[in-house]
């Protein structure tokens, strides 16, 4: 009786997972457009959130949830590093759907400054440099539809940001950008 493999098979399937590693390892990262970044890099340092910017040039990145601080780096788990080293703002401007109305804990995290508005009011702010911190914003949140605004700094050094929020007396927290029960993006 023959072996159902010879040299040729063999041969062919180490082929086969040769090139799907490669392939693998080719295909860019993906997570699902939600929340929409855009990066101002500005021409001359920056120290505070509400200083007069000089955009040099800008981009926008598209992410899943505001969790972006990793290894002390504005970076994505999935995407990897975002922004630039220095000297850039964060601007997002985006809405969301509230389906039980109540009191919400926002919880921001920066390195550095950033100031926060749901409907055209602000809800925190830091306004200059410091190591990753979380700050603590509530807001009272009625049934429907809201519009979140955030503008972010990095001056230098470390860097990175995110946004949670939850219903006041619910478990945890869900990174902006994740459906709940309370909240649909």
């Amino acid at each position: 009786m023959r072996a159902w493999w010879n040299k040729n098979t063999v041969l062919t399937l180490l082929l086969v997972g040769v090139a799907a590693a490669i392939l693998l390892r080719i295909t860019p990262p993906f997570v699902s457009d939600v929340v929409e970044l855009k990066i101002v890099k500005n021409k001359a340092p920056i120290s505070r959130i509400d200083q007069e910017r000089e955009p040099d040039y800008q981009r926008r990145v598209w992410v899943d949830r505001l969790d972006l601080f990793h290894k002390n780096q504005l970076r994505h788990t999935k995407l990897g590093q975002i922004g630039y080293t220095d000297n850039f703002f964060i601007d997002i401007d985006h809405t969301f759907e509230v389906l039980e109305g109540g009191e919400y804990r926002f919880l921001i995290g920066s390195d550095d400054g950033f100031v926060a508005k749901i409907d055209g009011e602000e809800i925190c702010r830091f306004n200059t440099d410091r190591p990753y911190r979380k700050q603590t914003c509530m807001v009272e949140l009625s049934e429907g539809e809201h519009r979140f605004e955030m503008a972010y700094f990095q001056g230098g050094g470390f860097s990175g940001f995110s946004v949670e929020y939850m219903p006041v007396g619910a478990e945890r927290p869900h990174f902006f950008g994740e459906d709940s029960d309370a909240v649909q993006f």
